[in-house]
């Protein structure tokens, strides 16, 4: 992995994209309450981000030998033989954007905390 793009999702999704929201959301509501919806909704994304990214992985091409020569070729057609970049990618955004959420729910929490309603 790049340090370089982890950096870059780190700034974008993180800092940028979780502060935009969490800004919003005290800017129209005031509410403490929709502030920790948000900090929850973070929390849930950097769960689902982390347990989606955990279920795949590489396939042994032994495994894929053994089971045509077991006479399941027809299985084996469309397995992947690596991980997609795609869906590492996606699952770092879900990651990224979640820790935001929560990170700057928690600021706007200790921060603003007398102008919460």
């Amino acid at each position: 992995m790049e340090i370089r793009l982890i950096a870059q999702g780190l700034v974008l999704y993180t800092i940028v994209a979780g502060a935009i929201t969490v800004g919003c959301v005290y800017l129209l509501t005031h509410s403490g309450l929709y502030t920790l919806v948000a900090a929850g909704i973070g929390l849930f994304l950097v769960v689902l981000g982390g347990t989606a990214g955990a279920t795949g992985g590489p396939v042994s091409a032994s495994v894929v030998g053994e089971a045509e020569s077991a006479g399941m070729s027809g299985l084996t057609e469309n397995m992947q033989l690596s991980p997609s970049l795609g869906d590492a990618g996606s699952h770092a955004i879900l990651v990224f954007y979640g820790l935001g959420l929560f990170l700057w729910s928690v600021i706007v929490l200790t921060v603003f905390r007398s102008g919460l309603q």
